[in-house]
């Protein structure tokens, strides 16, 4: 249940801000020239930075660390590396640095719209972390019988 939440969230985020980014965006040409080189646009810029937080939210909300692995704080390599992969995001998001912006050829968005995505983002992994832990409240942890906890340890 978590997951097909989790999901909807994404889905429901992803289609917001393509939807938005069409609609910021300048007219589209009718036909696409395949041998073209890479332009980065608002759209391409918001998928890969919301492609990213999916990713990072998904990894961070759904690691159950016990009983068959760390906890997230003590599994201080994946903690850290979701911190900075997140801050990595945030800040193409926010475009703190605009030379790393242009590394990754993401297109420095408009205040508005950078409002509106920062929020979205946002939302996306709130939601998501609150689906999820209402489904665990009323679903259970998926606890592992007592027998089979023994022959674990």
């Amino acid at each position: 249940m978590t997951v097909l939440l989790q999901f909807a969230v994404h889905f429901t985020c992803l289609v917001f801000l393509v939807k938005n980014a069409n609609e910021w965006s300048p007219p589209k040409e009718k036909f696409v020239d395949l041998e073209k080189e890479f332009e980065p646009s608002l759209l391409n810029s918001t998928v890969y930075v919301i492609s990213m937080t999916l990713q990072i939210s998904t990894f961070a909300i759904n690691y159950r660390g016990h009983p068959f692995m760390e906890s997230l704080s003590e599994n201080k390599a994946l903690l850290y590396s979701l911190l900075c992969s997140g801050g990595v995001v945030m800040a193409l998001a926010l475009g703190i640095i605009p030379e790393f912006a242009q590394q990754f050829e993401i297109v420095d968005f408009p205040p508005e719209y950078r409002n509106i995505l920062v929020k979205v983002l946002v939302a996306d992994f709130a939601l998501s972390l609150v689906g999820d832990r209402i489904c665990l409240f009323l679903f259970g942890e998926g606890k592992l019988p007592a027998e089979l906890k023994r022959n674990v340890s």
